[in-house]
């Protein structure tokens, strides 16, 4: 017989509570520095200007300047007509040292496709490699769910199918991490499983006293391998709830 995980607490334990909450603002926050600057990355001349690359000339018909700056240096835009092997290609290429109209410039590209160059020492990017900062708050966020919603499928999966148990304190071990001044101590339980077998279960928390103040805390384990055990007070939101009446 399995037991119901209702929608709330499935949504609690793939985000892992409010613990769950930073890294979604780190990849909406993230997405909404970078939205407008991914769209200005040339994605080809980031990828194929890397390595097979050629130098042709071309000349600047426009230069222009952007929003941009780095170190207080504005960057340009310099519209170019290329001179390339398979006939003369207008483009525009990015940075921060000036040309003038009607310069010779060398120009950098694919020597099997052209079409994907730039002015050498310069970016086809708007904003340059700097686009990429913008890029590393919503990877980190994106990275830190991806690893929570692959812990959370997992304790689903326990408690669908788990068993009750009860675990006694073993031990109480300070840790060299603290949350808000308060030291995380690492807490390891022993229980028992219906194969008679004693196993243990270790958590880690700011707030120990959620873990110490009844004899023996409920925890539920899978059957199939009672490592895999999780205690209820320190699971995230209304799922220690939930626990606790499967165990009555």
């Amino acid at each position: 017989m399995r037991n119901h995980v209702p929608l709330s607490a499935k949504i609690a334990l793939l985000i892992n509570g409010s613990l769950g909450l930073i890294p979604l603002f780190l990849l909406l926050f993230g997405l909404f520095l970078s939205y407008g600057l991914l769209q200005s990355i040339d994605i080809p001349a980031t990828i194929y200007l890397t390595s097979d690359t050629e130098i042709g000339k071309g000349r600047v018909v426009n230069v222009f300047e952007t929003s941009f700056s780095v170190n207080e240096e504005p960057i340009y835009g310099y519209d170019y007509i290329f001179d390339s092997p398979v006939g003369p290609l207008e483009w525009t290429s990015y940075g921060q040292a000036y040309f003038d109209v009607g310069q010779e410039v060398d120009i950098e590209y694919n020597k099997d496709t052209p079409e994907i160059n730039r002015i050498a020492g310069t970016t086809s990017s708007l904003g340059g490699g700097s686009t990429f900062f913008f890029t590393i708050p919503s990877l980190v966020g994106l990275v830190w769910l991806l690893i929570n919603i692959k812990n959370g499928r997992k304790k689903i999966r326990v408690i669908s199918g788990g068993k009750i148990g009860r675990g006694e304190l073993k031990s109480k071990e300070p840790t060299n991490s603290s949350v808000n001044d308060q030291t995380v101590y690492k807490l390891t339980f022993s229980f028992k499983a219906e194969d008679g077998q004693s196993y243990q279960v270790s958590a880690k928390t700011h707030k120990p006293h959620k873990l110490e103040d009844e004899h023996e805390e409920i925890l539920i384990y899978d059957p199939m391998d009672p490592n895999n055990a999780y205690l209820a007070d320190n699971l995230p939101w209304g799922v220690p709830r939930l626990v606790k009446q499967m165990a009555q």
